[in-house]
């Protein structure tokens, strides 16, 4: 047989050569995996070699599982948090402070323009003397061109619409308030 094939090799080419390689090497495989299909068949089946059947193990599971519930897998959980006691506190009420202090400082609208008596304010308002307070804001009297006085949130303010030059225009002086002791003073 050896000769035979020898002979068919000498007849094959190059070509014919390097296909039977692949050919050959599958017959390898299929016979060398063949051994355990064949072994298989001489082993002895499965009902001659009964095993018995296990015990019933679901109480033991259930211990085991019992063991683990409620636990964590990553750390040990604290004790569960304690209700905090119910404190009754006794408050005073609150106590009224009153109305806020009229401000120390004007922070209303500014003037932008002083017409006779009437002032305009940034905010467009435009107010008389005397006239009710619009929103807070009242014109109790101007001093045209320089300043208005004004009542905003209570209090009394003198605001500037230009700033006096007190070198060539000095501010004129105003009369002092009479008082008791001047009085006194004018009648003897």
């Amino acid at each position: 047989m050896l000769q035979v094939l020898g002979q068919a090799a000498r007849a094959l080419g190059v070509a014919g050569k390097l296909a039977m390689l692949p050919i050959l090497l599958l017959a390898l495989i299929v016979g060398l995996t063949s051994r355990g299909v064949v072994r298989s068949f001489s082993v002895p089946s499965a009902s001659e070699n009964v095993t018995p059947t296990p015990k019933d193990r679901t109480a033991e599971m259930a211990a085991r599982v019992e063991q683990f519930r409620g636990r964590s897998l990553f750390f040990i959980p604290g004790p569960p948090p304690r209700e905090a006691p119910v404190v009754i506190e006794d408050r005073p009420a609150p106590v009224d402070p009153g109305p806020p202090p009229p401000p120390s400082r004007y922070a209303g609208p500014a003037i932008i323009a002083m017409i006779n008596e009437t002032v305009w304010f940034a905010d467009g308002r435009r107010l008389t003397v005397g006239a009710d307070a619009e929103r807070g804001l009242r014109v109790v009297r101007v001093e045209p061109p320089w300043r208005a006085i004004v009542e905003w949130s209570g209090a009394e303010f003198t605001v500037n619409f230009f700033e006096q030059d007190k070198i060539v225009l000095p501010e004129p002086a105003r009369p002092a308030p009479a008082t008791a002791s001047n009085e006194s003073e004018v009648k003897s």
